[in-house]
C-alpha cells in the first residue's frame, strides 16, 4: 500500500524538477498512484508535452532519462514515452505530436 510519505516524495520531486528546469517549456503535470505487475504500489510524476517532439527531447535530456523511448504511430500522430527515476521517484514523460505523412508511408 502506498503511503502519504510516498505521495509527498513524488510532489517534492515534481517541485524540484520544475524549479531546476524552469526555462524548459511548461508540461502538463500529474502526480499519480501506480501499481506494478508484482503488486508494488507507489506514487510517480507524469509530464505530458503536446505538439512538439523537440520539447519532449529537451525534458528527456534534462531529466537524464534513457534515450530509448517507446514510439507509437496512429495516422499522423505519434506518441513518445520515456520513463526513469528522478529524486528516487518514478517519472513518466509523454509527448503526442502531429507528424506529416511521407508519400508511401502507412501503406
Amino acid at each position: 500500500m502506498s503511503t502519504e510519505p510516498d505521495r509527498s516524495a513524488a510532489a517534492y520531486a515534481l517541485v524540484m524538477m520544475l524549479t531546476r528546469h524552469e526555462r524548459l517549456p511548461p508540461p502538463e503535470i500529474d502526480v499519480y498512484e501506480y501499481m506494478t505487475g508484482s503488486g508494488a504500489e507507489g506514487w510517480g510524476v507524469r509530464l505530458v508535452l503536446r505538439d512538439s517532439i523537440g520539447k519532449f527531447e529537451h525534458w528527456r535530456e534534462a531529466l537524464d532519462l534513457e534515450p530509448v523511448v517507446d514510439f507509437e504511430r496512429c495516422h499522423q500522430s505519434v506518441w513518445l514515452t520515456a520513463s526513469g527515476e528522478y529524486e528516487g521517484v518514478r517519472v513518466h514523460l509523454l509527448s503526442l505530436a502531429e507528424v506529416p505523412l511521407v508519400d508511401g508511408a502507412g501503406e
